[in-house]
């Protein structure tokens, strides 16, 4: 199976979680998923009150200037099945679960 078609089951997969993962975790979810997909950030930052927007444009922004193949494998990492201890080879990740 190639990476993309790998990468697209897994994005499909994790939206049938039957546990919510936490903040955390959605937060590094979200910021690899739109780099893998959209690259770079390409929005303005929300404002100050935009908790949420704010949050999700920072896990975004964190991950700006890596590539496309290694966002897929690391949103593969953090979502694959049934949320099992992974971890992200990145030392400054914050992308470990707990198993579910």
């Amino acid at each position: 199976m190639s990476l993309q078609a790998e990468f697209e089951r897994v994005a499909d997969d994790v939206k049938k979680v039957k546990s919510r993962p936490s903040d955390q975790e959605l937060l590094d979810m979200y910021g690899l998923y739109k780099q893998a997909i959209f690259g770079d950030i390409n929005i303005d930052k929300p404002g100050m009150l935009d908790m949420k927007g704010k949050a999700k444009w920072e896990a975004w922004d964190y991950r700006k200037g890596r590539q496309d193949g290694a966002m897929k494998d690391r949103q593969h990492g953090c979502s694959g099945e049934g949320f099992k201890t992974v971890t992200v080879d990145w030392p400054d990740s914050n992308c470990t679960t707990e198993e579910r």
